[in-house]
């Protein structure tokens, strides 16, 4: 912790400055390039409170170049749709790298860390396994921040991970497309199919996300706060046999608790980064495409192996 730090911050509007005292913001102003000794101190946002239509969660942890690329698309997408929306951020180096490297519509700029109190604790530590308990509370943060905030429903992004190669604007009309057909269908988790069509038997997963608030989600773990569902076809991918929040979902979903689905946006490319070791320092990524009802991995199309046959409960929207 810094005893002081300034910051600047690129906007749509201009350029502003932070001043944090032990990593704590005092005061923003800007500078007026017309009269460089008129700045303007702004000790509080001059922002609109009324409440968007679209509400964002973006979990964001990495450190990798990458991640400020596809961190930037979706404040960009959300731009379009005038939506409000939380950087989930779990470390303060990571939060000030953010403000120095993205371009925000104006100083609305919200971070929160990871609920990580005795209540989430409890219920992470009952159904989830240890490798993924840090993912856990992340995805739960974003139910009980918009229960606590009465938020009617809302959308949760890996944004420092995933991305679509579609212009913002396409991709904003067709997140309101995917809202509207949950909606209608009255499912509780619409998820991008990032696994189910992939991998054999699989469960449904985060990753790009609608969630609705119509269903009392704490109740539910409450009620179903244990272990006794483990089994082979809710393991996560990679070895070992490991459990996630994702896995739990695809449990209730199973049960008839929940309704998640997964949805796929035909003749799209998608690009997931990630780390191949655990010390982080070998970045890599793959490249996805849905068409023609299969899915195509490039690096590994050109290479001779298969295609993926989409899923068929996997719900279509289409590109103009």
């Amino acid at each position: 912790m810094r005893i002081f730090r300034k910051i600047n911050i690129n906007t749509l509007s201009g350029k502003f400055r932070r001043i944090y005292l032990f990593d704590t913001l005092v005061f923003e102003y800007k500078k007026n390039k017309q009269k460089i000794f008129n700045i303007e101190l702004l000790y509080k946002n001059n922002i609109n409170k009324q409440q968007p239509k679209e509400i964002f969660y973006l979990k964001f942890n990495r450190f990798a170049d990458d991640a400020y690329i596809c961190l930037q698309y979706w404040i960009d997408v959300i731009n379009i749709l005038g939506g409000d929306f939380y950087i989930i951020c779990d470390n303060k180096k990571l939060e000030f790298n953010i403000l120095r490297r993205i371009t925000f519509k104006d100083l609305n700029i919200k971070f929160i860390k990871s609920i990580k109190n005795d209540y989430l604790s409890k219920l992470v530590k009952a159904f989830i396994t240890p490798k993924w308990k840090n993912a856990a509370y992340a995805h739960l943060s974003t139910y009980y921040h918009a229960k606590q905030n009465n938020y009617k429903d809302f959308f949760n992004i890996d944004s420092d991970d995933i991305l679509f190669l579609i212009k913002p604007e396409l991709l904003a009309k067709k997140l309101l497309e995917i809202k509207q057909y949950a909606i209608g269908n009255n499912i509780d988790n619409f998820s991008l199919d990032m696994y189910l069509s992939r991998f054999a038997n699989k469960p449904w997963s985060f990753g790009i996300t609608y969630s609705q608030m119509k269903i009392d989600y704490f109740d539910i773990f409450e009620k179903h706060n244990d272990n006794s569902w483990w089994e082979e076809k809710y393991y996560t991918i990679e070895t070992g046999k490991n459990i996630n929040l994702d896995s739990y979902f695809a449990y209730l979903n199973d049960i008839n608790l929940m309704n998640n689905k997964v949805f796929y946006i035909d003749d799209s490319y998608f690009i997931h980064y990630g780390n191949v070791n655990e010390n982080k320092r070998l970045q890599v990524y793959f490249t996805q495409k849905w068409g023609g009802g299969t899915i195509i991995i490039p690096s590994e199309y050109y290479m001779g192996l298969s295609k993926y046959k989409i899923d068929k409960e996997a719900v279509q929207f289409t590109l103009p």
